[in-house]
């Protein structure tokens, strides 16, 4: 067993020396991999230096490899838990700036701990076997406490990978799915010969084998990974407001709880924990057989994943047509729903390669397992052409053969048709293992072949749909802007065409200058109401009289009240003051309180009402007139470009509110059931 135990901590080193050459050869670099890279050196180096102390045949040589070993075991995890914490993640840099020195720093401060501190103080004991070779070894309190933290960061490195897959789309989880059984398979290794470092103070040359063996086992299935997918280039976007899974730890927390009673229960009674253990292992099993074999749905259940994973041939797609359904609905654009269509189809039909093509804004195309090479030797137009020989599935070895001018991967091909037009195609290549296309196979990509066809045109029609309405309110606003800037621009013109006559008229200049200032308001104001939905203004507050500022707004109003007969009327105890933008509150009012004139009708009435209380000011401005219609105020309130007034812009309000809350304040509008309208605002008052 020694010297298998030596092959197993050899070959675990030499992998992991493989991997690191391979990443670097790569050329491409990222945080990511280069923390990857130090990480799988350093285990190299510490699986290195165990080999050789498991082929030492003296105590000195095995304490000082021992030794070399241990420091390298306890700073490896500085380097992995960053590298699995932020592995695939496209929004972790801010936390990898500030948590990273401080990963590093702690392990190499129990790094330098371990070298400096004697062996003894870790390692209580340690058996060779007849002739040399380590055997058993067996560890102190603080070899126990330090065994301990390497259970917690391997706690660690899958609560992350679980979260970060758990975050990933459908492309990068089928990039991702390898390295995490990797991580798996290995974390469950590292488990069974840790916890024994834990519980029982050591550990044997089976379970450092098993440990080996984990080890092993990540770095075959991330070489596979490498070379098949694109393994660093993944980006997942976490949700910061998803409460992350926990699943990870409280597996390994009922691990650790099981085991830790099997232990207590064995020197309880005086049974060694080996056969304890497996009396355990064994009741357990038998318990869970028995419950299959009485559970018609556990027999059920146990049949489908046997049948799915172990016989192909058998497997039932149907079960699979609702996850497309969702799966294609939930697609927000074409890309989306390109990407997620054929991994997800190369996944469930065991399909090494795909590619799908949509014919619109000039090809899109999404591929599963492609290289460079193999993606642009494909001619989108020679493999559009098969749909006019035939617009049914074309399975390669079939009766109708795929020409030579077809690359040589493609097995079957689908059309995607909209409307009775071959609109684009799913090319899928070999299946795994050898196995053949089945019925069943053709009949599965054709649902989803029309499936993937009808949201498709869903998302085209939704995509017109909002671009005439994108049009439509363009041509509107247009309109509008056109209206008042012609307005100005016949006012400025005609003063102009006036002004060669009168220049020297003193009186004609006063007008000049009054039209000039008039027109310039106006385009100023035309101005922020365009900018009304963008972020709120910047405001400058100082102590404004606001009754004033009201009845200064009112006056400027007067002649268009005055040649309606409307009343406007200010209600104020006193002239109130308020700390708030003078310039802000002028327009906030002007456009109110012309919105409630222009409203009413003939002899019709507004009135201001300003109250001061608690540091909140609070202005209401209300009316006679029709008010607003429930629908209106539901849905097209403080929204640009829709008004009730027949060339109105409908950005009145939305100025107002945001004016109002760069003031921190509120403003809501409202129609009582007697008539008119009420707008009522409130804001801080106080510095």
């Amino acid at each position: 067993m020694n010297t298998l135990t030596i092959i197993l901590t050899g070959a675990a080193s030499t992998l992991l020396l493989l991997l690191a050459a391979i990443h670097i050869a790569s050329g491409k670099r990222n945080v990511q991999k280069s923390f990857f890279i130090l990480s799988a050196i350093c285990t190299a180096a510490a699986m290195t230096a165990l080999t050789f102390a498991l082929a030492s045949k003296s105590p000195d040589e095995v304490m000082r490899r021992l030794q070399i070993y241990l420091a390298l075991i306890i700073f490896a995890p500085a380097l992995i838990i960053p590298f699995f914490s932020f592995f695939g993640r496209g929004n972790e840099r801010e936390r990898m700036r500030s948590s990273l020195p401080l990963m590093i720093t702690f392990g190499a401060l129990l790094a330098a701990a371990a070298v400096l501190v004697p062996a003894e103080l870790i390692v209580s004991r340690f058996q060779l076997v007849e002739g040399g070779g380590l055997w058993r070894i067996g560890v102190t309190g603080i070899g126990q406490i330090l065994a301990l933290l390497a259970l917690a960061a391997n706690v660690l490195i899958l609560h992350a990978f679980e979260n970060t897959y758990r975050a990933a789309s459908i492309p990068a989880k089928v990039t991702l799915k390898y390295p995490l059984l990797g991580v798996i398979l290995a974390s469950i290794m590292n488990f069974v010969m840790i916890s024994r470092l834990v519980l029982l103070s050591g550990v044997d040359n089976y379970f450092i084998a098993v440990g080996a063996l984990g080890t092993i086992i990540f770095c075959v299935t991330m070489l596979f990974a490498s070379w098949r997918y694109p393994v660093f280039e993944v980006r997942t976007m976490s949700d910061r407001g998803k409460a992350p899974s926990i699943v990870t730890v409280l597996v390994a927390g009922f691990y650790l709880l099981a085991f830790a009673l099997i232990t207590w229960t064995s020197n309880l009674i005086g049974m060694p924990y080996e056969r304890l253990g497996s009396l355990v292992a064994s009741i357990f099993f038998i318990f869970i057989l028995l419950a299959i074999l009485i559970s018609g749905r556990a027999r059920r259940h146990l049949r489908i994943f046997i049948n799915e994973n172990f016989r192909p041939g058998l497997y039932n797609y149907r079960r699979e047509w609702r996850h497309y359904a969702r799966l294609m609905t939930s697609s927000s654009t074409v890309d989306d729903l390109l990407s997620n269509t054929i991994s997800s189809l190369c996944q469930t039909m065991m399909a090494k390669k795909g590619l799908v093509y949509a014919g619109i804004g000039g090809g899109k195309t999404a591929d599963y397992g492609l290289g460079t090479e193999e993606s642009s030797s494909v001619d989108s137009g020679k493999l559009m052409e098969l749909c006019k020989e035939s617009p049914q599935i074309i399975i390669r070895g079939s009766r109708r053969h795929l020409h030579d001018g077809i690359p040589g991967w493609i097995r079957a091909i689908s059309f995607l048709t909209i409307g009775g037009e071959a609109r684009g195609f799913i090319a899928l290549g070999p299946k795994d293992f050898g196995r053949l296309w089945s019925e069943e196979d053709r009949e599965f990509l054709a649902t989803i072949t029309d499936q993937a066809a009808l949201a498709l045109e869903n998302l085209l029609m939704e995509q017109r749909y909002l671009e005439s309405k994108q049009l439509e309110s363009f041509n509107r606003f247009a309109s509008y802007v056109i209206h008042d800037l012609k307005n100005t621009v016949g006012m400025l013109s005609l003063t102009a065409e006036n002004a060669r006559d009168n220049i020297q008229d003193r009186e004609f200049q006063i007008d000049a200058i009054d039209t000039v200032e008039r027109s310039v308001q106006k385009m100023r104001k035309l101005i922020d109401s365009l900018n009304a939905h963008k972020a709120p203004a910047a405001i400058s507050r100082a102590m404004t009289d606001v009754t004033a500022e009201a009845a200064d707004r009112i006056s400027s109003l007067e002649h268009l009240s005055s040649r309606k007969g409307v009343a406007v009327r200010v209600r104020s105890e006193g002239n109130i003051k308020a700390f708030v933008d003078p310039s802000a509150l002028s327009r906030i009012m002007e456009n109110i309180v012309l919105n409630a004139i222009e409203a009413v009708t003939e002899r019709g009435s507004v009135e201001v009402s300003i109250a001061l209380q608690d540091e909140t000011l609070t202005i209401i401005v209300s009316d006679d007139g029709p008010g607003f219609e429930s629908g209106y105020l539901e849905d097209g309130l403080f929204r640009p470009f829709r008004s009730t007034k027949k060339n109105g812009l409908g950005v009145g309000l939305v100025l107002c509110k945001s004016l109002t809350e760069a003031h921190g304040g509120t403003i809501s509008v409202s129609s009582p059931p007697a008539g008119g309208a009420v707008v009522k605002i409130e804001m801080p008052a106080g510095r």
